[in-house]
Order: structure tokens, then C-alpha cells, then sequence
């Protein structure tokens, strides 16, 4: 059986490190059996995470920009021996599963092939940098585009075919990798879903920060408008203070004008009024609210005093 695996740049290493049991931490991994370690082995060419550094770069430079920093720069396929399949065999079973992935995905992207043995079942790790060459001759890091729903449908039946190329005359061998469909085509399913699933999420994320920005650029602009307003609360304050007063004293002043008008009704009305030596024949109507006019009172008769 087999699977694939991706890890980001901080993963890749420690993975480096569990390929290659060169740490206490991983023997000391419940899954391992460290009597048996020393029969692990390596296939092929070792390069390490120095040449995964290494090969992003050629990318990079030949892009004339980084790759993303959550791309992923590491892939393993994890290929698991059969159980029928004797331990002394196995070595020619992998050799051979070596050989199909770097045909399949190009020797330079191989970063190596680790055989462990001393775990449950015998299996390996086959890593791979996953640069891809585009039409116009140019290569990118993208796992998405070397391991495509189609790639992942066809690799075991592209691999079993492979492995009975290699061992015609071997009655185990077309059941080596033998994998139902729909096992396939589900797992194939939840790669485009998950990538989709991540389209989804990116658009969301996207969408959130350009809300957050708005909302940031508004909170600026009320923050603004709050300096301003306070900057000027005291020149406010002061001529509110100078209408207040002038209101008061436009009031105080109208309170006046109504007590001197009434005074004066209650004169021309309680006691007449005496225009020279003669008299007011007829008691003087109310004072007037609307002001005084000269000559007004037209129903006043003055005396005549011509003659006397």
C-alpha cells in the first residue's frame, strides 16, 4: 500500500530527521524497535534538506521572486511492503518502487529514498521536491500541480504495472499494490475537496482583511473628527457662555419693558391724565402693548383754555 504525504519548510526538516534516525527523540518513538535499526538503509542518492534548500532556490532564482511561505516543499510517498512479501525481498521491491517515482517525477526532484525496518511493517519513504516545468520551459514549486487528482487515481495501477515489468515470473507480484477503486477514487475525492475546501477559506480570510481594513481606515477617520471636536469643545464652550448671557440679559430686559407698561396702565388708567390746565373729560384707555404711538389716544378732549 501506499500514500502520500506534504510538508511546509519547518516540517520537511523534522521529517528529515525521522527519515534518517539521527535523533534520541525519534528512537525513542513507541513504534520503534531499536534492536532493529541497524537494518534500516538508504537507496539511491542522499541529498537531505540541503538540497531542498538548494533546489528552491534554483526556482526562486530562475521565478525572480520566493515561493510562498506556506508552500509545500516536501512530499513522501510512503510505500509499505506487502505482507506476503519475505523480508529478504524487500529490498529489491523497493529498489524497484524507487525507480518508478523517480521516472515518474524526474530524478533531480528525489531528495532520497529511506527503507525503515524497524517498525511494524517494512516500508519507505520516497521524498520528493515537487518542481514542476511549465510550458514555456520554465519550473515552479507547486505540490498541487504534481500531485493532481489524476496523478493520485493513476500512480498504483501505474505503479502495479511497473512492478510486474520487473518481476514477471513472480506469482506475489500482482498483488503487490493491488488497491480497490473506490478506495482510490475517494481518497482522490478528498484531495480536490480539501483543495477547494482551502480556496474557500482563502476567500474568506481575503475578505476579512479587506473588511478589517475598511473598518480601520473608518476607526481613523472618527478618531480624526474625535481630535478635531475636542480641539474646538472649548471655543464652543465659550460662546455658549456669552449667548447665555446675552439671553439673560434680553430677557432681564423684556422683564422690564413689561413692568414699565404696566405701570404706566395702571397710571393712565387709576388717575387720568392732566394736559396743561385743563382736564381729560373721559378716563384714558389702557396703555397699549404694542407701543406708543404720538397722538394716539384720539378720545382724549383737551380744555380749551382760550379766552380765560
Amino acid at each position: 500500500m501506499a500514500h502520500m504525504e506534504k510538508f511546509g519548510k519547518a516540517a520537511a526538516a523534522n521529517m528529515i530527521h525521522h527519515y534518517e534516525r539521527d535523533r534520541t527523540a525519534t528512537l525513542l518513538r513507541e513504534n520503534i524497535n531499536i534492536e532493529l535499526t541497524r537494518e534500516n538503509y538508504d537507496l539511491g542518492e542522499m541529498r537531505g534538506y540541503d538540497y531542498i534548500r538548494d533546489r528552491i532556490a534554483e526556482v526562486e532564482e530562475e521565478q525572480g521572486r520566493a515561493v510562498r511561505k506556506d508552500a509545500n516543499v516536501l512530499c513522501d510517498w510512503v510505500i509499505t511492503a506487502p505482507k506476503e512479501l519475505p523480508r529478504e525481498e524487500c529490498r529489491e521491491f523497493f529498489e524497484n518502487c524507487r525507480e518508478f517515482i523517480a521516472d515518474r517525477y524526474g530524478e533531480d526532484n528525489i531528495v532520497g529514498a529511506w527503507v525503515h525496518m524497524d517498525e511494524s511493517r517494512p516500508h519507505m519513504h520516497c521524498g520528493i521536491v515537487p518542481v514542476v516545468e511549465r510550458e514555456d520551459g520554465r519550473h515552479s514549486l507547486s505540490a498541487k500541480d504534481m500531485f493532481d487528482r489524476q496523478d493520485l487515481r493513476s500512480f498504483h495501477t501505474d505503479l502495479q504495472e511497473h512492478l510486474r515489468d520487473r518481476a514477471p515470473d513472480r506469482a506475489g507480484a500482482p498483488r503487490v499494490l493491488l488497491h480497490d477503486r473506490d478506495i482510490l477514487e475517494r481518497a482522490a475525492s478528498r484531495v480536490e475537496g480539501g483543495t477547494a475546501e482551502y480556496k474557500r477559506a482563502r476567500d474568506a480570510v481575503r475578505q476579512l482583511r479587506q473588511e478589517e481594513s475598511r473598518t480601520r481606515e473608518r476607526l481613523e477617520r472618527l478618531r480624526s473628527r474625535e481630535s478635531d471636536l475636542r480641539s474646538r469643545l472649548p471655543e464652543k464652550r465659550e460662546r455658549n457662555k456669552i449667548v447665555d448671557r446675552f439671553r439673560d440679559g434680553l430677557r432681564e430686559a423684556h422683564e422690564r419693558l413689561r413692568e414699565h407698561a404696566e405701570r404706566l396702565r395702571e397710571l393712565v388708567r387709576d388717575r387720568g391724565v392732566s394736559g396743561g390746565r385743563g382736564d381729560f373729560r373721559e378716563p384714558c384707555r389702557p396703555f397699549p402693548d404694542a407701543g406708543y404711538e404720538r397722538g394716539a389716544d384720539r378720545g382724549m378732549d383737551i380744555g380749551d383754555d382760550r379766552g380765560r
